[in-house]
């Protein structure tokens, strides 16, 4: 296959096919049709591209971010796989899904005011960020979930679902006093990353620490089960 953009006018897209090669613009683009970023060939994005439709983004090629690319997705992101590299931004005002078991990897920074759903598969944070006034609903099965590699903060943010939520890598600042909310249905692990909470706060049915460590300026409370294990170092830095 080979690109196939439906270009309406100049600085909009209405989607189809993105599987090799640059999109590259000096005025933000606007996508609003359903575009598939598909094929193992990098992709290259070098403007601002606001999604308003679909993105159906199923790459195992990567998707570099250049010179400070920004994608704001204002519609939906459907992330079957891929990986998303650079130092560009990806600002999440509508849903991003996480669909199918392989792996979605975002190293860019990361900002979400909107729904990010975790369907199946592993998500991954690795390039830090922040969410305000956003979900993160995790229901992937056991060994999939949503994992944090790097500093992320929670403004007001509910992390909720069945499936779990990994902190693996960097600090993780929920802050509780601001309105964020950590589900008690949620499995939660740490492993090798910093949970840092504000205010008191009791540990979900499921937690476990294997590594990093748990922090908090106020009272943490377990009440169900909390499993400590591995040969790693693990700190408290709690009551």
């Amino acid at each position: 296959m080979a690109n196939n953009f439906n270009w309406i006018d100049g600085s909009t897209l209405d989607g189809i096919l993105w599987d090799s090669g640059t999109v590259t613009s000096v005025v933000p683009i606007t996508q609003v049709g359903t575009l598939t970023i598909d094929g193992s060939s990098w992709k290259y994005l070098d403007a601002q591209l606001d999604n308003t439709g679909n993105i159906i983004a199923n790459h195992s090629g990567i998707l570099f971010f250049q010179d400070g690319a920004i994608l704001n997705n204002f519609g939906n992101y459907d992330f079957q796989r891929g990986s998303i590299n650079s130092t560009g931004t990806f600002n999440n005002l509508g849903t991003l899904r996480k669909t199918s078991t392989n792996t979605g990897d975002i190293r860019t920074e990361f900002n979400n005011t909107g729904a990010v759903i975790v369907e199946s598969g592993s998500l991954n944070l690795r390039g830090g960020g922040n969410s305000s006034g956003g979900t993160f609903t995790v229901s992937a099965p056991n060994n999939q979930g949503l994992y944090f590699y790097n500093n992320y903060t929670l403004i007001n943010t509910a992390l909720e679902g069945s499936g779990t939520v990994n902190v693996n890598g960097g600090v993780l600042d929920a802050q509780l006093m601001s309105g964020t909310t950590i589900a008690d249905t949620l499995n939660l692990v740490i492993n090798g990353g910093t949970l840092q909470l504000d205010s008191a706060y009791a540990l979900p049915t499921t937690t476990t620490l294997s590594s990093g460590t748990l922090k908090s300026s106020d009272v943490v409370t377990n009440s169900s089960t909390l499993t400590i294990d591995g040969f790693s170092q693990k700190y408290l830095d709690a009551q």
